[in-house]
C-alpha cells in the first residue's frame, strides 16, 4: 500500500491567508474598500492610456502610419484616470450613480426583450419578476448611493473570503 505523503503548498496557503485578511479588512472598512477600488479603476484607465500611446508609436514604426485619434484618446484616458485617482470621493459617487443607472437600464431592456417563443411561461414570469426587482434596486441605489458602495464592497469582500478559503483548503490537499 502506498501511503500518500501530505505536503503543504506554501504559496497557496500564503495567498489564501492574504485573501482572507483582505476580506476581513474589506468587511470592516467597506467605504475605504470602495475608495480603493475606485483608485484601482483610475490606475487601470491611466495604464490603458499609456498602452494606447505605445500602440500608436508601434503602429507608426511598423506601418508608417499613425492615428492622431489614438494619441488623443490615450492622453484623455491618462488625464481622466488621474482625475479619478486624485478625486476619489467624487469619482466614487459617479461610479455608484453610473452603476445604479446601468442596473435600471439593463433590467428595463431585459424586461422588454424576453422572447416568448423560446422560453417557457414559468421562465418568463420569473424573468419579469426579477427584472422588476432589479429596477427597484437600481432606483433605491439612485437615492441611497452609500448602500451601493457597501454592497459592492461586501460582494468583493465575500469573493476574497471564498477564494482565500479555497486556497487554504487546496494547500493541504
Amino acid at each position: 500500500m502506498s501511503e500518500r505523503t501530505k505536503k503543504v503548498q506554501w504559496s497557496g496557503l500564503i495567498i489564501g491567508i492574504l485573501f482572507i485578511l483582505i476580506s476581513i479588512f474589506a468587511f470592516m472598512y467597506p467605504l475605504e474598500n470602495f475608495m480603493s477600488l475606485t483608485w484601482i479603476v483610475g490606475l487601470f484607465i491611466v495604464i490603458n492610456g499609456i498602452l494606447e500611446i505605445s500602440y500608436r508609436r508601434l503602429e507608426k514604426k511598423l506601418f508608417g502610419v499613425s492615428s492622431g485619434w489614438i494619441l488623443a484618446l490615450g492622453i484623455l484616458n491618462i488625464i481622466f484616470g488621474l482625475v479619478v485617482m486624485l478625486n476619489l470621493a467624487a469619482s466614487s459617487i459617479v461610479f455608484i450613480y453610473f452603476f445604479a443607472v446601468w442596473f435600471i437600464m439593463s433590467a428595463s431592456l431585459s424586461l422588454f426583450t424576453i422572447t416568448p417563443a423560446i422560453y417557457s411561461r414559468g421562465f418568463r414570469i420569473i424573468s419579469i419578476i426579477l427584472n422588476i426587482i432589479f429596477i427597484l434596486a437600481g432606483v433605491v441605489l439612485l437615492f441611497n448611493p452609500l448602500l451601493g458602495a457597501v454592497a459592492v464592497s461586501f460582494t468583493i469582500a465575500f469573493a476574497f473570503l471564498v477564494s482565500g478559503v479555497f486556497y487554504v483548503v487546496d494547500a493541504f490537499d
